[in-house]
């Protein structure tokens, strides 16, 4: 790994990482009247009740990509430095846009 590669590496993970730091931890709970509420769980306060055609999309995914979840993927691509699977940690990275954001694009 070139000295440029490992410095690129050092940032996507201080952005990941970062990332990773500021998710609050949740859970979905049910709410009182039967639906389900995805509430903070170091306030125990609910953040919101999803609703609509993307329900079950939103709960999935805030089911798997949680708090902790991120915090164990942090440290896979941590040990992924120096390794064959170094070149596929950099590209899953790069894929969040989380250094060189995309243009945002303004909705009318």
């Amino acid at each position: 790994m070139t000295v440029q590669e490992n410095a690129r590496y050092d940032a996507l993970m201080a952005a990941f990482r970062q990332l990773a730091r500021g998710v609050p931890r949740l859970d979905i709970r049910e709410g009182s009247d039967g639906q389900p509420v995805v509430v903070d769980t170091g306030l125990d306060q609910p953040v919101f009740v999803p609703c609509g055609v993307w329900r079950p999309n939103i709960l999935r995914y805030l089911t798997h990509l949680q708090h902790d979840s991120l915090i164990k993927l942090l440290g896979l691509l941590e040990a992924a430095r120096g390794t064959d699977a170094r070149g596929e940690a950099v590209t899953f990275l790069e894929s969040l846009r989380l250094i060189d954001p995309p243009a945002r694009k303004t909705h009318r």
